[in-house]
């Protein structure tokens, strides 16, 4: 008897420890995935300073410079008279224009164009925010991927990523760059909710 309870006490505490040596197994194993996680998750992006620009008016004399934007959030338009996506969304940049203009900065830029094309189109159109005249160059600066392409910029005049996934449309570079609308027109719906997310980052800086 005196054996059989010895061979019991022996069992028992060699369960115990086999338990014991798994279950800080199971917590290492836990703590170097927390640790892997966190040395594999992506650092948050930083924000990007938006290109300066100094552009001429579409319309009249003059011109149109970035620094004069500085302050308040910024939508910037590249479009074309050329491009029908720009046809489809520019009455709703307009109306959008109307009603956020005392918080929210709105340009286009017109691209690659006709500048008689583009004024009648603008006039047809009843645009009254600023528009200016577009280089070449200001497709690499701003990533842009086709037209049109619309840039969400906050009061410090730092990109705002967009939460629009690319649509069909044209296409200039090849896939979707952060901080724009992706390729299509853009529903006023879509316009009216970007300007929201874009005033409210800018109040939190």
């Amino acid at each position: 008897m005196l054996m059989a309870s010895g061979t019991m006490l022996e069992s028992k505490s060699h369960n115990s420890l086999w338990r014991k040596r798994i279950i800080v197994g199971i917590a290492a194993a836990l703590v170097l995935g927390i640790v892997v996680f966190l040395l594999l998750k992506p650092a948050p992006e930083q924000p990007r300073a938006a290109p300066a620009f100094s552009l001429p008016l579409l319309m009249g004399d003059g011109e149109l410079a970035s620094a004069e934007l500085e302050g308040k959030p910024v939508v910037i338009n590249f479009w074309g008279s050329w491009c029908e996506p720009c046809k489809e969304e520019l009455p709703a940049f307009q109306r959008t224009y109307v009603d956020y203009r005392d918080e929210v900065e709105f340009v286009g830029i017109n691209m690659k164009d006709n500048l008689d094309d583009a004024r009648a189109m603008a006039e047809e159109f009843g645009l009254t925010y600023p528009l200016v005249v577009g280089e070449v160059d200001l497709e690499r600066e701003f990533d842009l991927v086709g037209y049109p392409t619309t840039v969400f910029i906050t009061s410090d005049y730092e990109r705002l990523d967009s939460d629009l996934e690319p649509d069909d449309g044209p296409t200039l570079l090849g896939g979707k760059q952060g901080g724009t609308s992706g390729l299509g027109a853009i529903s006023e719906e879509e316009l009216r909710a970007e300007v929201e997310k874009l005033i409210s980052a800018s109040e939190d800086e």
